[in-house]
């Protein structure tokens, strides 16, 4: 190492990278006394290369160091070069480097003070270049503009009460006839019981109001609640929907159970809910075994579960809840939804507007996200999550083995403390020509190569274990450049689907000190 201090002087005293040895014994030489069998294929020659995209329009020079480590991270970086580049003005040298070494960092200092550092793998042609240019256009378009209202689940088509509805107009138990039509009208509460035993394709509207006291098994029978219509529960109840089942709120109706805990299972493929109006339970809501569910109105739960394959969620509305169990259903969300917990195995989420949570967790699941996520935990196995142009993921702490994040343009992961990437390797990847960012105050890398680290990708942060030649924590694959946490020099405007990022204006502007 103390030869790599006459690097630019050594260059020009040797030509067509050849060692004459008797010079080694001249007085003259750079470095007298060098024994002749010293080994010169320790170190090579790499001409480095550097551009910088100059928002000052050349008025003034940025600074480039180089290195053998990130110099934001370790003090103990070696530094190989120096020098300056502006507008039409590249940064040109040749440097001589250990053989051994895999990879450079080249730190740019900007004229307002703004620091990144490019980290570059260093290929077998021995040459290399660094283009510090982080703010294009973006030309790609997001991942999920497919559609604006959902079409995984179509609306109920059944709200308009028939002519031939029969009306129930007292309180004694009624032994519904398949086929027929039953309208509980405005004004009546009906509190006795609706015998579905034995009966099909019957459909009941509730334009009054109807207490359910017991529990109810309805099999291939539809309930629909239509505007100012009410179902309330005066007890602890279960309502089995199976079958061919509906269960349907219009616009301005309401079902409630009044604090009571209650649960409404939607099970058996072909049952559905549909909820133009109003769920307000203090219970659970269970989709499950091919089943389906399309929410326009606002749901309020304490327990939301959904499991198999072929069961379909589609949100266009609001959903909150204490908990979400989610195994293998597809959901698609165009609405809002708010979660304490929500954890899914397995199946597909998709989210055009918000999903909030404190604690989330992803397992073998497929997730796309154009536009808000936030959650106070979150963490990824396996599976993979395509996060579109301007959209963003943002989280307090984030932990993920196995997963692959793929990132649009100017896209981001905001972790505002710890991001663990450990155990199976993870991969971070940006897909554009503009860069996308992950923001994390610490990196914690916890296994050989755990991370792998693709494209344009910008990472702010203040500490991460970087590793060494020996045993690498993580892998680089493109350009892939480190920052200050909260200093990170990429403008993403702030929007209903992204925090935005603004590194600030920095110092006043001014040449570095010379001489360099």
């Amino acid at each position: 190492m103390p030869f790599l201090v006459f690097s630019a002087s050594f260059n020009s005293c040797i030509k067509n990278d050849l060692y004459d040895a008797d010079y080694n014994n001249d007085d003259n030489f750079i470095v007298p006394g060098v024994n002749s069998s010293f080994d010169w294929n320790m170190f090579s020659t790499l001409n480095l290369n550097v551009k910088v995209a100059d928002q000052y329009e050349g008025k003034y020079y940025y600074r480039i160091d180089v290195y053998d480590k990130n110099p934001l991270q370790s003090e103990d970086a070696s530094l190989f070069a120096m020098g300056v580049c502006k507008k039409d003005m590249d940064f040109n040298i040749a440097i001589v480097i250990p053989s051994s070494l895999s990879k450079l960092f080249v730190l740019q200092t900007a004229p307002n003070g703004n620091k990144v550092v490019f980290e570059k793998n260093i290929e077998s042609n021995g040459s290399l270049e660094c283009v510090f240019d982080f703010n294009n256009e973006i030309t790609t378009t997001k991942s999920l503009t497919k559609k604006s209202v959902s079409t995984l689940v179509e609306d109920y088509k059944y709200y308009d009460l028939p002519s031939n509805a029969i009306v129930i107009s007292s309180n004694n138990d009624i032994r519904l006839e398949s086929g027929k039509n039953y309208v509980i009208p405005a004004g009546h509460e009906y509190s006795g019981r609706l015998i579905f035993d034995g009966v099909n394709n019957s459909k009941v509207y509730v334009q009054g109001s109807w207490i359910w006291k017991r529990n109810l098994n309805i099999s291939s029978n539809d309930i629909v609640v239509m505007n100012g219509g009410k179902i309330s529960m005066s007890s602890k109840i279960t309502a089995d929907f199976n079958g061919y089942s509906v269960l349907a709120i219009a616009k301005g109706g309401t079902v409630t159970d009044n604090g009571t805990s209650s649960s409404i299972k939607i099970q058996n493929y072909g049952c559905a809910f549909y909820n133009n109006g109003t769920l307000d339970s203090k219970g659970d809501l269970y989709i499950a075994d091919g089943s389906s569910m399309l929410n326009n109105g606002v749901i309020s739960l304490s327990t939301f579960e959904t499991r198999n394959g072929g069961t379909k969620v589609s949100n266009n509305g609001h959903i909150e809840s204490d908990n979400a169990i989610v195994i293998a259903a597809a959901i698609e969300n165009y609405g809002s939804m708010e979660f304490e917990r929500f954890a899914q195995e397995q199946g597909s989420f998709e989210n055009a507007k918000s999903l909030i949570c404190s604690y989330l967790e992803w397992q073998r699941t497929n997730v796309m996200t154009e536009c808000y996520i936030y959650s106070d935990e979150i963490l990824t196995v396996q599976g993979s999550m395509n996060v579109a142009s301007t959209a963003a993921v943002k989280c307090n702490n984030w932990q993920m083995t196995g997963a692959k994040i793929r990132l649009d343009e100017k896209a981001q992961l905001d972790i505002r403390n710890n991001l663990r990437i450990y155990s199976e390797a993870s991969e971070l990847s940006a897909l554009g020509n503009s860069y996308s960012l992950i923001k994390a105050k610490n990196i914690n890398f916890e296994g050989y190569k755990v991370g792998r680290l693709n494209g344009n990708l910008m990472i702010a942060t203040d500490k991460y274990n970087q590793g060494d030649q020996w045993n690498p924590v993580y892998e680089i694959n493109g350009n892939v450049v480190w920052a200050g946490f909260d200093k990170a020099p990429i403008e993403i405007p702030e929007t209903d689907c992204t925090t935005g990022n603004n590194s600030g204006n920095g110092e006043e502007p001014g040449n570095p000190d010379f001489p360099i």
